[in-house]
C-alpha cells in the first residue's frame, strides 16, 4: 500500500521536483558506491597489513630459530671438549693410580722379601746365640 501511496505522490510532483528526486536517488546510489568502494580499499590495505605483520614474525621466528641453532651447536662443541678434556684428566689419573698401586705392589713384595730375610738373620741369630749360651755352659761346667 506505501508503494502505491508513494508512486501517486510521485505523479502529482510537478516535473522539476521529479528531477531532482531524481537526481537524490542517483546521488545517494553513487554516495552508497563510494562508500563501498573505500571499504574494499580500508579491507584490502588492512589484509596487506596483515600480511605484511606475518612475513615479519616469520623472519622473526626464522631469525631465532637461526640463533637458537648456532647456540645449541656451540653448547654442543663446548660440552664435547669438556668432555674430551675430562676424559683425558680421568685417564692420566687412571694411569697415576695404577702406577701407585703398581708401586705399593713392589714395596710389598720388597718387604716381604726384606722381613723373610730379617727372619732368616733372627733365627741364625738366634741358633748363634743358643750355640753360644751351649757354650758358656760347658764353659761354665769345665770350670767348676
Amino acid at each position: 500500500m506505501s508503494l502505491v501511496r508513494l508512486l501517486h505522490s510521485i505523479q502529482h510532483l510537478p516535473r522539476s521536483s521529479l528531477s531532482s528526486l531524481h537526481g537524490l536517488l542517483i546521488g545517494r546510489e553513487r554516495s552508497l558506491e563510494e562508500v563501498e568502494v573505500v571499504r574494499h580499499r580500508l579491507l584490502s590495505q588492512l589484509l596487506k597489513c596483515y600480511l605484511l605483520l606475518l612475513s615479519f614474525l616469520s623472519q622473526f621466528l626464522r631469525q631465532r630459530t637461526s640463533a637458537l641453532c648456532l647456540i645449541l651447536e656451540r653448547l654442543h662443541s663446548f660440552s664435547e671438549e669438556a668432555l674430551e678434556k675430562l676424559h683425558v684428566a680421568l685417564l692420566g689419573s687412571y694411569d697415576t693410580l695404577r702406577d701407585v698401586l703398581m708401586g705399593l705392589q713392589y714395596l710389598h713384595s720388597l718387604r716381604k722379601e726384606a722381613l723373610g730375610k730379617l727372619g732368616g738373620t733372627l733365627l741364625s741369630g738366634h741358633e748363634m746365640f743358643c750355640h753360644g749360651l751351649v757354650g758358656l755352659e760347658d764353659l761354665h761346667s769345665l770350670r767348676k
